[in-house]
């Protein structure tokens, strides 16, 4: 009987190794389990910058590895020291019908100085339960290919503004450009255009983009640029769009109707009551703004804030204002105001609306 058991561990062990179905086994007792045997690519998915390894494990012997190990190397002779992904067993999705587990690696790393068509080098190992590692599997080759151009920039909002820096005794016109976030894995950055007429704009040449590249950064959900204005640009419209660039400089599509308008308002120009004035009873006046359409004028008590009194929203026609006898003001003590100017008619007047006057003060006087 002992010779019988021995005759048969001896044809059913070499049977088993070689029973390897797209796996791994170990093949005597203690020995590490070897590698999968089907690694596979396709070039119809390595594109923009991915490369896609699959394999299968079957599902009897997915006790006996409990990952993988992927390395890669730049050269077919090279060490495979680089390691570029461990992937758990229970990872595998399980095709019961065939009774395996299929893997799957994507390597997003592939493009080196804006080169797309390098060729990659991978060798793919297994560990066993006692935390051996296994031979190398045969060398497989990848590479990717710059097949399509970044997706089209969504969401884009633009938001002029003109907040009267009272620090630096200037205005601070600027419009805000935000847009969602690209999610090509091939994406470099973004590039906004701006047109000072309402038609469709070109962005074939990045070269005549109005703003440098804006890098794309890893996790972004959403992206906004300042396009900082000059003086002399105050007060004019403005349209926008933005497209994205791959590593390639393939660049994205855009709607020709996918541009919006921005505007930064003139500061208002402040009448009454004059800086450093006194009086019992003001009146607020100023001086109406090229392409406002509504104004909210603001009380407070300090430079930092502290408001007293925020006006409703005036028409783009009114342009003075007397503080209500409900308001109650002591005498004696210095105020501060301002007015804010809309481009778009506020449904919220808690805000700052597009641009804000420089902030003047006065002194309450005893009534007369």
């Amino acid at each position: 009987m002992k010779f019988l058991r021995s005759f048969f561990y001896v044809l059913w062990l070499p049977l088993m190794c070689a029973a390897v179905l797209g796996g791994s086994l170990a093949c005597g007792p203690g020995g590490p389990p070897d590698p999968p045997s089907d690694i596979a690519t396709n070039v119809d998915v390595n594109v923009d910058g991915i490369i896609v390894l699959n394999w299968t494990l079957s599902q009897d012997l997915k006790d006996r590895v409990t990952k993988f190990i992927v390395y890669r190397d730049e050269r077919t002779d090279g060490d495979f020291t680089s390691k570029v992904a461990e992937i758990n067993q229970a990872e595998g999705t399980l095709d019961e019908p065939n009774r395996i587990y299929k893997y799957s690696f994507t390597d997003n790393n592939t493009i080196k100085g804006g080169q797309y068509e390098i060729p990659y080098y991978y060798r793919i190992t297994s560990v066993g339960q006692d935390g051996k590692e296994g031979k190398p599997s045969n060398t497989i080759t990848a590479k990717t290919a710059n097949f399509d151009p970044p997706a089209l920039i969504e969401n884009i909002k633009v938001t002029g503004g003109n907040i009267y820096d009272d620090i630096e005794q200037k205005p601070d016109p600027k419009i805000i450009i935000t847009w969602k976030a690209g999610t090509d894995n091939d994406l470099e950055g973004y590039y906004v255009f701006r047109s000072d007429s309402d038609s469709p704009i070109s962005t074939a040449d990045v070269s005549k983009a109005h703003s440098k590249l804006i890098s794309a950064k890893p996790g972004q959900t959403e992206v906004s640029w300042a396009d900082q204005l000059k003086e002399e640009e105050i007060g004019k419209p403005y349209w926008y769009t933005v497209v994205a660039v791959d590593k390639g400089n393939l660049v994205g599509r855009n709607k020709p109707s996918n541009r919006l308008l921005g505007i930064a308002l003139q500061s208002a120009t402040l009448q009454n009551p004059q800086k450093g004035s006194q009086t019992s009873k003001p009146v607020f006046k100023w001086d109406a703004v090229d392409s406002s359409l509504a104004y909210v004028v603001v009380l407070q008590k300090s430079t930092r804030g502290d408001e007293v009194w925020r006006s409703s929203v005036l028409n783009k026609d009114t342009t003075e204002i007397t503080l209500p006898n409900s308001v109650s003001l002591t005498s004696g003590l210095k105020y501060y105001w301002y007015v804010t100017a809309y481009a778009e008619t506020p449904t919220n007047n808690e805000t700052n609306g597009n641009s804000t006057s420089p902030l003047w003060n006065f002194t309450v006087s005893a009534d007369d």
